[in-house]
């Protein structure tokens, strides 16, 4: 909304990062899909018009997808578990509490930390790897709403799509060491 009211911002932004998309690039990007349809993750799901408005802005955009943000490696260890439940603080505390939340649900401890991927990837810019994509956001349909379209062709390109950095990798001990160490301070 920013964008449409005051376009003059624009320029003013340095960068985004953002957790934003599932790129197809591994198994994660579809299995541990966040919104209502099997292509999407949820933050471009609940509004993929203001998602297709921010990739096409212009600004220059690191889309961490569920490729890389929900990839089990990034699951705390029984080793940080330990260490989180002998520390007793309230943001340990806090942490445990989010984590048991989601493990009742089914789910992993990952999921507690997909959107602080892009906070530590600000913090430490060699948490992830990432490529140029020339990407589009599915705005109409009814099976794909939402999903993130990246075009991988070497013929045929649609050269009308914005081209953003997609982390396709990261180092997960490196992230959760620094998640640990902020929890632990």
């Amino acid at each position: 909304m920013a964008f449409l009211k005051s376009p003059e911002i624009i320029p003013m932004i340095k960068g985004i990062y953002a957790i934003a998309g599932a790129y197809g690039l591994n198994k994660y990007s579809t299995a541990n899909a966040t919104g209502d349809n099997p292509q999407s993750e949820w933050n471009v799901y609940v509004d993929p018009e203001a998602a297709d408005i921010v990739f096409k802005s212009g600004v220059s955009l690191t889309a961490i997808g569920l490729d890389v943000a929900t990839h089990f490696d990034v699951n705390f260890t029984e080793r940080h578990l330990q260490l989180l439940e002998e520390a007793k603080t309230q943001e340990t505390d806090f942490l445990l509490n989010m984590i048991g939340f989601v493990n009742k649900r089914g789910f992993e401890s990952y999921c507690v930390l997909i959107d602080s991927m892009a906070i530590g990837a600000l913090i430490d810019e060699s948490i992830i790897k990432t490529m140029r994509g020339k990407v589009g956001i599915e705005t109409k349909g009814e099976l794909t709403l939402g999903m993130t379209v990246l075009d991988t062709r070497h013929h045929h390109t649609w050269n009308t799509l914005p081209e953003v950095e997609i982390a396709y990798e990261a180092d997960y001990e490196k992230f959760l060491g620094i998640v640990m160490n902020t929890v632990l301070k």
